[in-house]
């Protein structure tokens, strides 16, 4: 797909699906910019005041709002908050923006951290003075932004876009840090390094949970295929096709959420938007997001070689959304110029069209599935029903072969 000069919104396409376009809304005065951070624990804080921030202080990001234009609540613990006060690069996130925080001791309960994570974006959303002009920016503490990634970000929801979407991968700590480190200790730092220098980073320190979303992986996560990536096997590029992706900039706050879900989830349904009104970064090129974890985190699933059976029956539990966003290519870049064989490209279309085509049979099933869980009296006889069935079965068999 080529460039449409003719929307200001438009961006260059790799899909071999209709290019959405976005809708051209009217911005009437001036929006909001506020950036919300949840974060808590000796980890994460150590993750956010140490590379999460470095990244921040930069032209296209932090600096793209001069004059503290952006406002910045953290959302923390009173003895994390101690720890953040006493680090250099809290101190210049301080003064580099207007900076509010909000300790959550006493107001999220912290036990299940995704909906923790939830519950504090939706505290600091409620306080809002002007929900309806305002942009939320909704990193993670552990997430590192390419530069220029803020300012790209305005552009797009001034150009009258809703939501600005991302894939972020997620990289190895223990490798990708040190590499890091040496970016931001290098003569021009963070702001100095070009978007591919950084993805090259990204795609030679991808963590095992990245790895087990490649779809020619034996020990792919078939229980829950909401991201599917086609690796190269030097590393020189990498394509996502991705049900959920993080909503990292929101203009409007939703009149109702479900703080059991988690962002990526239903969250924009509540805007009442459609496809159509979100964009969806489709080139590290452009900008991108990665997230940081330790070596020995791991997603419990199920694992396996994925079947176009495990993507049609997670498909099926998605939103409208989601589908939408499953059909979009997410292109990754190294320094090298990627060479994509036809073969992934002819993979990724059958799989789309698995899903746009999923049968009525399977979604029948699965709404049979739906009911039973929902409602155990009838569950309970579905399983009597079966069991009859069984040895009535069992029962013709010994029949016909006495």
């Amino acid at each position: 797909m080529g460039k449409r000069d003719n929307n200001p919104g438009a961006r260059t396409e790799v899909s071999l699906c209709e290019p959405i376009e976005p809708l051209q809304v009217k911005i009437a005065g001036d929006l909001h910019y506020v950036l919300i951070v949840p974060v808590w624990g000796a980890h994460h804080t150590n993750l956010f005041v140490r590379y999460c921030i470095p990244f921040l202080l930069t032209d296209g990001n932090i600096g793209a709002f001069p004059n503290r234009q952006l406002q910045v609540h953290i959302a923390s613990r009173r003895s994390d908050f101690v720890r953040m006060h006493e680090d250099a690069n809290y101190k210049l996130l301080t003064a580099a923006t207007d900076l509010r925080e909000i300790e959550i001791d006493d107001l999220v309960d912290l036990s299940v951290p995704h909906r923790a994570m939830t519950e504090c974006y939706l505290h600091v959303m409620r306080g809002l003075p002007q929900p309806d002009d305002t942009v939320t920016i909704l990193p993670t503490p552990d997430c590192i932004l390419s530069r220029n990634a803020l300012k790209k970000i305005m552009e797009l929801i001034e150009a009258g876009w809703r939501a600005v979407m991302v894939c972020g991968l997620r990289l190895t700590l223990e490798t990708a840090g040190p590499l890091l480190d040496q970016i931001k200790v290098s003569p021009d730092g963070p702001r100095g390094t070009s978007e591919r220098e950084l993805c090259s980073v990204a795609l030679s320190n991808l963590h095992p949970i990245t790895l087990s979303c490649d779809v020619t992986s034996d020990e792919f996560m078939v229980e829950w295929p909401s991201h599917l990536y086609w690796i190269a096997p030097d590393r020189s590029w990498l394509i996502a096709h991705c049900f959920h992706l993080h909503p990292i900039a929101v203009r409007g706050v939703p009149g109702a959420i479900d703080i059991h879900a988690t962002i990526d989830g239903d969250y924009l349904l509540g805007l009442r938007v459609d496809a159509s009104q979100l964009y969806v970064s489709s080139n590290s090129d452009e900008f991108f997001c990665v997230e940081l974890s330790p070596q020995a985190k791991r997603i419990l699933k199920t694992t396996g070689r994925l079947t176009t059976r495990n993507l049609i029956r997670f498909s099926l539990g998605c939103n409208p959304l989601h589908l939408q966003f499953f059909t979009q290519p997410i292109l990754w870049r190294g320094l090298r110029e990627p060479q994509i064989p036809e073969m992934v490209a002819r993979q990724s279309r059958e799989f789309g069209l698995a899903i746009i085509r999923s049968s009525k049979v399977e979604k029948l099933r699965h709404a049979a599935l739906v009911t039973l869980r929902r409602h155990p009296s009838l569950k309970f006889a579905a399983r009597v029903v079966l069991r009859c069935a069984h040895g009535l079965l069992r029962r013709t068999r010994a029949g016909m072969t006495a």
